[in-house]
């Protein structure tokens, strides 16, 4: 990055883009020091789904292969939970997200730490019915326990902040909730 001007330089930028066209062939290490979101270097090791959407890692995640992100298979784990607790011993949607790590859920195996899973943000939330495999369609087969319900996005609305945006799998409505009402956690890894 160039510092007298905050951009950075086209050279850089091909040095990057050059890293991409190579992540997994000649330096199959340096793809882990790319944003896992970015598209170019997603790989499924897997199983890949028909229309190619989604892989299923076969080790309790799914990846998102339009951008990268790493899902809970089971996307009924995380059980319903207010968006924020007012008590010290409460366990909010937040907190219930960063509980994942490997082994937890026990169909978890991906080597994953405590805090590395998170709330998805709402466009996050969203795309999961962008494109031609979504969440709700019958053909999905990639996850487990989706609930033709209400998941929590991190995102809190502008204009009311004891509100967050929700997204109904059901019915694909997206709408502001009460911050302290308890609705499904799906954990996600990845982005932002």
């Amino acid at each position: 990055m160039n510092r007298n001007t905050g951009r950075v330089s086209p050279y850089l930028l091909a040095v990057f883009m050059m890293g991409c066209l190579f992540c997994y062939s000649s330096f199959p290490t340096y793809a882990d020091e790319l944003p896992a979101s970015h598209p170019s270097c997603v790989t499924c090791k897997g199983q890949l789904s028909p229309l190619g959407r989604w892989c299923d890692n076969n080790n309790g995640t799914v990846t998102d292969m339009s951008n990268g992100l790493v899902w809970l298979k089971d996307a009924g784990w995380g059980g319903r939970y207010p968006f924020w607790t007012n008590t010290k011993t409460g366990t909010s949607a937040a907190d219930r997200a960063a509980q994942v790590q490997n082994g937890n859920p026990a169909s978890l195996s991906d080597g994953s730490q405590e805090g590395a899973w998170r709330l998805p943000t709402l466009v996050e939330l969203k795309a999961l019915h962008a494109g031609p495999e979504a969440v709700r369609d019958s053909a999905m087969y990639s996850f487990t326990g989706v609930q033709s319900d209400v998941y929590w996005s991190s995102t809190t609305v502008a204009v009311n902040t004891s509100l967050a945006w929700i997204v109904d799998l059901g019915s694909s409505l997206v709408n502001g909730a009460s911050k302290a009402s308890g609705y499904y956690v799906w954990p996600v890894r990845g982005g932002q």
